[in-house]
């Protein structure tokens, strides 16, 4: 049928029919669980039975290997249970623990689940694979029975990190490689297997590079947080459950957002890891529901029946009382749960998304994409007339609203924006009231913190809020960053008109033009230009296109972030700064604050042609950090931590990883930050570092020439604004091209900088400056 519709419809009506179905079966889902399951109670869909109460690991954050053999269910025993018409209708069936490979008799469970449960589509298990022989042993026998009754299989292989990162969480020593062994094993026998990472305080810095490992490798898995579970009888391990300081949880944000944007590939946990970055890094109760609440069970191994793991009370033992009763006489237990303890549970349960969900997701795209529409924008600004001139120390608005970047920000625009701040703040009469717009208020909200702006409302871009804010304020700044050819662009533009159609100010304070390609963009920053009641450009050549390309008069000042630089200087040089992940006796002589290339950088080069030079450039920094940290002791740190515009800490440990392969069994003394650093922490890194700054970052080249410490910066702009800037400061000799850098030409510039040339105080290597 699909098949002769297919043919005979057009591509966009046989699109719009697949549309359909899809939310005629997501609204019925939700008529069954939020209408019919609360008048008809509906039987279990799911079961999670509890094996053994056993383990042979000492994970930091389950008891359980404290525990004692005790009772557990024969394969008898468990079918006696699962035949009863409570399970007529489950269609997925798991074997938890303990360790379920322990019992020796797993593969017989399995078989007594397929025989009993009419209904069973899918099976599953989870293993620490410590045992390697035996768990492969059984768990490909398991597999086997599923595959031979036509049931799903599937084994998650608990991983929490690399290495003796992974052996500590779990207290056993050499289990990474066997849990390796396994998962290799079971992948290639054609067994669905994923791995599974329990974050706790120890491992929580380390999670970053379990999924850098993963995607290189095409492993897939699941990252959940350590929480308290009743039934791993883990109430004492405060010290390692959910016991994160405000870094880690700013930390575990950013990587459930990673998680979440560039890893998972299903809707159902992405909503899940929406859900835990709200919790952690926002104080948000859990946003996404739970199968528990409704369709899913727990069995323990001596008969038990609960209706979750973390914290539901035994309601019955069904080796001794009938299954209906007892599930449904005790469903307002489970109501109890769902009102007092779910809001605040992370665990890692999953539910698809709710027809409400998907509904409301689709009309709040095309709400936003009718009104941001960028050339529509740009249409309705050139009806508006031209910003008359203001000076802006003059300005006596009392509301004023930050636009820009913000929400994606680096630590450049982070001191940006407390510079942009602190001039409103320094007016004669300031404004009353502070508002920044942001893609993403969380990241905002941290910066805020490390800034100490705690006085700034923040409001997420293109919502209702930020639309309301736009009408009520008298003054909008775009506040430093470059006007380039993105389309978020848009909700600048919006702002400028809402502003500027009252007759209020609008400003652009400290911004760089470029890298700007395409005419939709090119219009858009005219009319931003044009409506502007004052212009501040970052540099001279930014203001040179401004007046040439605009026909706009404009006035070239320094990046804002100066200021900040030099408001904190006496600090950083006296040495009152911490460094994080660096102790007080550790010091390093190279710190390094490296980017990846990315395409928007391409300039007139192909694509094949840029990428053969973005490879290039990357085996250069590779020989170049193998020759420092052959010698001296190499820091990378990073400027930019999110997602959104490329982490730096990605690119940092890929480095540090080639450089460590290269030298084989050689000793190399470099290392990649793993936690976020804030832009005061980056400059006490500059000031500490004993030989070289190595920069290619914007702001990190300008952090090290204001700071006054020795630098030398790679232009991955070519020719944009890191040579602008140092050309305004007459610093070129510190510039090293992309070129130079990928022939090798400027290898021996960079090691003669850190090896051979004395350093002056406040200034690069002699010998450097002189080339």
């Amino acid at each position: 049928m699909r098949t002769v519709a297919k043919r005979l419809l057009p591509g966009r009506a046989v699109s719009l029919i697949g549309t359909a179905r899809r939310l005629s079966s997501l609204a019925w889902n939700d008529v069954q669980d939020n209408v019919i399951a609360k008048r008809f109670p509906q039987k279990p869909r799911a079961i999670s039975f509890m094996a053994n109460d056993i383990c042979n690991s000492k994970c930091q954050m389950c008891l359980i290997w404290e525990r004692k053999r005790d009772k557990e269910l024969t394969p008898a025993e468990l079918g006696g249970i699962l035949a009863q018409p409570l399970f007529s209708h489950v269609a997925d069936f798991g074997i938890t623990g303990g360790e379920p490979t322990l019992r020796k008799d797993l593969p017989e469970l399995f078989r007594t689940a397929i025989r009993s449960l009419p209904r069973l589509q899918s099976a599953s298990t989870i293993t620490n694979a410590i045992r390697e022989r035996q768990v492969i042993d059984s768990v490909m026998e398991s597999a086997e029975i599923c595959r031979a009754a036509g049931v799903g299989f599937s084994v998650m292989v608990s991983l929490d990190g690399l290495g003796d990162v992974h052996d500590v969480v779990r207290g056993r020593r050499g289990n990474f490689k066997t849990a390796m062994t396994c998962i290799g094993a079971f992948t290639e026998a054609g067994i669905a297997t994923s791995f599974g990472c329990t974050i706790t305080k120890s491992n929580a810095a380390d999670v970053d590079e379990l999924m850098d490992f993963a995607s290189e490798r095409g492993l897939y898995g699941r990252f959940r947080v350590a929480e308290f579970i009743d039934r791993l009888y883990n109430a004492p391990q405060t010290e390692h459950i959910r016991s994160f300081d405000d870094r880690e949880r700013y930390h575990l944000g950013l990587f459930f957002f990673r998680a979440e944007h560039a890893f998972e590939p299903h809707p159902t946990h992405r909503k899940t890891y929406r859900s835990i970055r709200g919790m952690l890094a926002e104080g948000k109760p859990r946003s996404t529901g739970c199968p528990y609440q409704s369709k899913n069970v727990v069995l323990t191994a001596r008969g038990e029946l609960l209706f979750c793991s973390p914290k539901s009370p035994i309601v019955g033992n069904l080796l001794e009382q009938p299954a209906e009763p007892v599930y449904f006489n005790n469903l307002p237990i489970r109501d109890e749960i769902r009102e007092k303890h779910c809001d605040d549970c992370i665990h890692d349960y999953h539910v698809p998304e709710t027809f409400q969900e998907k509904v409301s997701f689709y009309k709040e795209h095309r709400r936003r994409a009718r009104k941001y529409d960028l050339a529509r924008l740009t249409t309705e600004a050139s009806r508006l007339p031209s910003g008359a001139p203001i000076v802006p120390t003059a300005n006596a608005s009392r509301d004023v609203l930050i636009v820009g970047w913000y929400g994606t920000e680096t630590a450049g625009d982070k001191a940006i924006l407390w510079s942009v701040i602190e001039r409103l703040r320094r007016r004669a009469s300031p404004p009353d009231r502070i508002t920044v717009a942001s893609f993403h208020p969380f990241v905002t909200e941290r910066t805020k913190a490390e800034m100490e702006i705690p006085d700034v409302e923040v409001v997420e871009t293109y919502t209702h809020a930020f639309e309301r804010r736009c009408r009520e304020i008298d003054e909008v700044v775009i506040g430093g960053g470059p006007l380039m050819h993105l389309d978020a662009l848009d909700h600048m533009l919006h702002a400028f008109i809402e502003i500027r159609g009252r007759g209020g100010t609008a400003r652009i304070d400290g911004c760089g033009l470029g890298p700007l390609v395409g005419e939709k963009y090119l219009a858009a920053v005219r009319e931003l230009m044009r409506l502007s009641n004052h212009v501040s450009l970052r540099d001279d050549a930014s203001a040179k296109w401004a007046g040439e390309g605009f026909s706009r008069s404009v006035e070239s000042s320094c990046d804002p972030a100066v200021d900040y630089v030099d408001a904190v200087r006496a600090e950083v040089l006296a040495g009152a700064v911490t460094i994080p992940e660096v102790a007080p006796n550790d010091g390093f002589d190279v710190a390094c604050f490296l980017r990846e290339m990315t395409g928007e950088y391409a300039g007139s080069r192909s694509p094949s042609k840029f990428e053969e030079l973005r490879r290039s450039v990357e085996q250069a920094l590779v020989e170049v950090l193998d020759d420092l940290s052959a010698e001296k002791t190499v820091r990378l740190f990073p400027m930019h931590t999110f997602t959104i515009g490329n982490d730096d800490r990605v690119f940092a440990r890929r480095l540090v990883r080639q450089v460590t392969e290269q030298a084989g069994a050689d000793l190399r003394t470099i290392a990649a930050s793993k936690l976020p650093t804030t832009p005061k922490e980056l400059l006490a890194a500059m000031a500490a570092s004993r030989r070289l700054s190595l920069c290619m970052r914007f702001h990190s080249v300008l952090f090290a020439e204001c700071l006054g410490v020795p630098y030398l910066a790679i232009d991955y702009t070519q020719g944009g604004k890191i040579h602008a800037f140092l050309k305004e400061r007459n610093r070129l000799d510190r510039l090293i091209t992309l070129d130079e850098l990928a022939s090798g030409e400027a290898k021996s510039r960079i090691l003669d900088a850190a090896f051979v040339s004395e350093l002056r105080p406040g200034g690069l290597a002699l010998g450097a400056e002189t080339r």
